[in-house]
């Protein structure tokens, strides 16, 4: 191939790699991955000072908080509505020994920090630029990434792992021998299975 046929062809490969590839800014899925946020924390409480104020310095968003006030305490509707504007999912209300009111947040929860509800990821706009049909978009990845932040029975293995127990030698050994002595147990050949059923019982 000549010279010039030679570099045209690179050039219009370059020009539809350029049209194709998603450009511009974008958020990767991997800013979606779950992340492991606790909370564990206690906040005394004036009632001479508006209570939402008091709540506005901390994130409380999805813990579950103990309240602790004593029996006159006036402001137990304005306190109930500023733990649920400030995203608490369960108030505990206990009465007060001492006299004193208080609030105590706990949060043992993953989420996916980058995502939005989905009111608001429909509403994001796009800069208006040649790439703008091919960003990608900071929900990139949100669905799978919620979920699996949803499912964690152990949220605080994100950032610290569970270790696994001891490798067993002995016991690995008498798997191996077992099987090559032919001592596996068979399946239980009085139950089948088809596709898209429960399962039968004995044939």
């Amino acid at each position: 191939m000549p010279r010039l046929e030679r570099f045209a062809a690179l050039l219009a490969s370059a020009v539809l790699t350029a049209c194709v590839a998603p450009g511009g800014p974008g958020v990767s899925a991997s800013a979606n991955y779950p992340v492991y946020q606790p909370l564990d924390t206690r906040i005394a409480l004036d009632p001479a000072r508006p209570l939402a104020s008091q709540l506005a310095g901390t994130d409380v968003s999805r813990t579950t908080a103990t309240v602790t006030v004593p029996a006159d305490f006036a402001g137990k509707t304005e306190l109930r509505r500023a733990l649920f504007d400030a995203g608490v999912i369960a108030q505990r209300w206990l009465p007060s020994a001492d006299g004193a009111a208080s609030v105590a947040f706990k949060r043992d929860v993953a989420h996916a920090p980058a995502c939005l509800p989905a009111a608001d990821a429909g509403q994001q706009q796009l800069d208006g630029k040649w790439y703008g049909s091919r960003v990608r978009s900071s929900q990139l990845g949100c669905s799978v990434n919620a979920n699996l932040a949803a499912q964690l029975a152990r949220p605080a293995d994100l950032s610290d792992p569970a270790q696994l127990d001891a490798p067993n030698a002995v016991r690995a050994v008498g798997a191996v021998e077992a099987y090559q002595r032919g001592n596996v147990p068979a399946p239980d050949s009085g139950t089948s299975f088809e596709a898209g059923s429960g399962g039968k019982g004995p044939m």
